[in-house]
């Protein structure tokens, strides 16, 4: 079975359909992974750059978890940390934050750790 990591660039043209050429190539693909025809791979990074170009869309923090938590969480994808990022897209719905900051204070919390910076906006977590 082939096995397939997916860019960026795919990520947000399927949820933004900005081409709709490369949005039907893209659905066309995800119905064969569906089909167990291929395995899709989303690796973290990816998700994190996705929401960083979502924010160029002008989309809320709202719009932006609920739509990676969609891809998060459809079974057409393996994703790298699939439980930590439920849990700090579910965050960056309510937290005035972005998405790393989320996935920093998330995998302290799964680790029993703590979280050592600067950033004084950080006790808006707790």
């Amino acid at each position: 079975m082939q096995k397939l990591f997916v860019d960026t660039n795919v990520i947000i043209s399927y949820l933004t359909q900005r081409n709709l050429e490369q949005t039907l190539e893209i659905v066309k693909t995800f119905q064969e992974a569906n089909e167990n025809e291929l395995q899709l791979f989303i690796t973290s990074e990816v998700l994190l750059e996705a929401s960083f170009v979502l924010k160029r869309y002008n989309l809320s923090r709202q719009e932006i978890a609920q739509k990676l938590l969609a891809v998060v969480k459809s079974p057409t994808f393996f994703v790298s940390e699939k439980d930590i990022f439920i849990g700090a897209l579910e965050l960056l719905k309510d937290i005035n934050a972005d998405l790393a900051d989320c996935l920093l204070y998330v995998r302290s919390r799964k680790a029993g750790a703590g979280v050592y910076t600067f950033d004084k906006d950080f006790t808006k977590f707790d």
